[in-house]
């Protein structure tokens, strides 16, 4: 991966804008694409809104569509809200348990079947920061 360029983070804590903009993790993305597809191999970039289980179900079937199945997914969920517990929303602690906890079990669930049918593979959990 590292040939790839995978160590260029367009989420890293050291850049100036960490995880602030979707267009720069797109860029990015495009370009690690781009990259692996010159050095003879293909892989694709599918945004979604990880708390939507329909946009997983989407994104899925467009992953089968287009590369014929599924053996690597690089699942990078977080929320990088900083609350002070006692002071808490129930509605922004519902919201960011959504994204840090229960999308990563979606993402998990809806792509497992799709390794499996494709032979194999593996499921990369990184947190987000």
């Amino acid at each position: 991966m590292e040939a790839w360029g995978a160590r260029q983070h367009a989420c890293s804590p050291k850049r100036a804008r960490p995880c602030s903009s979707p267009a720069a993790v797109r860029n990015a993305a495009t370009r690690w694409s781009t990259e692996i597809a010159a050095a003879g191999g293909s892989a694709h970039f599918v945004p979604l809104d990880v708390a939507d289980q329909d946009h997983w179900d989407v994104a899925v079937a467009q992953v089968k569509d287009q590369a014929g199945g599924l053996h690597v997914l690089i699942n990078i969920v977080g929320s990088n809200d900083l609350v002070m517990l006692p002071e808490v929303d129930i509605d922004a602690w519902n919201r960011i348990f959504e994204i840090n906890v229960t999308a990563t079990l979606r993402g998990i669930q809806t792509c497992a079947p799709l390794i499996k049918d494709s032979g194999g593979g593996s499921i990369a959990l990184v947190r987000a920061r």
